[in-house]
């Protein structure tokens, strides 16, 4: 996402929330509540004669309509609040969305880490796939930066299509995605992250009469009681360099998973569906 585009956004938020919570809003409820105050006064005094003998009606009508205004007052002091809300929830989603591509940005990923965080502390399983698209500068550099971004529109439908049901697909900055995998081991994200790789290799862009592709490589951390988020992103992304040092489109996971990595993949490559039950 645009850096001056987020900013604005966020700034539009900060308005919004600084409206809800403006004085000047507050200062009308205070008013509101002075005025109900005075109006079953004036009523009060109006009912009863021993307290004003002389205009006990004209207090009376004088309560009764600074009642009913109190009651207009505040019908449009909660239509004001329920539109700001309204507007809150709308750029607040706006501000954890990734304009390009429609999926979660690093606000999103940043915001939603505490829950997940405490999840995987409390015993559930979460696995991080770290997702890269390779020599993604070149690509923008031969074929222009409206293609790099049509190819990452196209990555992230992928990954959006695979995560649907098990987990969050974020688009983390720039070229690298991450998919948040909660319940899912060490196997069952390698086994996705197969099929996401595998996907996108083998998908065609077609861009301008062009047929353009790219690979993606991916370093997967799967939890440890003791972890933090930032923890399992720098194992993640420790991964993903391995990953781009080994010639790039494959996929690698944290060092504390089991050693028969190449068996694993080798069983998964021959078996398709198994693939696709993930």
């Amino acid at each position: 996402m645009n850096a001056d585009h987020m900013n604005d956004r966020q700034k539009l938020a900060e308005n919004v929330t600084r409206g809800f919570c403006s004085p000047h809003l507050s200062a009308r409820m205070a008013f509101l509540g002075v005025i109900s105050w005075l109006s079953v006064c004036l009523i009060v005094v109006g009912l009863f004669p021993q307290i004003s003998t002389s205009l006990g009606g004209l207090w009376l009508m004088a309560g009764l309509f600074g009642l009913a205004a109190a009651v207009g007052l505040g019908e449009a002091a909660k239509t004001e609040v329920r539109v700001h809300n309204d507007l809150l929830s709308n750029y607040l989603s706006e501000a954890r969305t990734d304009v390009l591509t429609g999926l979660g940005n690093r606000r999103a990923f940043d915001s939603d880490c505490r829950q997940w965080q405490a999840a995987w502390q409390a015993g559930r399983t979460f696995s991080l796939l770290l997702i890269d698209v390779d020599r993604f500068k070149s690509f923008n550099d031969r074929y222009g930066h409206q293609a790099g971004d049509e190819m990452l529109r196209a990555v992230a439908r992928v990954l959006s299509q695979q995560a649907a049901e098990t987990g969050t697909a974020i688009r983390y900055g720039g070229e690298e995605f991450t998919v948040v995998l909660p319940e899912t081991n060490f196997a069952q994200a390698m086994t996705l992250a197969e099929t996401i790789r595998e996907r996108i290799a083998t998908q065609n862009v077609a861009y301008r009469s062009r047929v353009l592709n790219v690979t993606v490589s991916i370093g997967i951390a799967t939890t440890r009681p003791d972890d933090t988020a930032d923890s399992l992103v720098i194992r993640a992304d420790e991964q993903l360099y391995l990953a781009k040092a080994a010639g790039r489109n494959c996929t690698r996971p944290d060092a504390e998973t089991p050693a028969d990595i190449d068996d694993l993949l080798a069983t998964m490559r021959s078996q398709p569906a198994l693939a696709e039950q993930v």
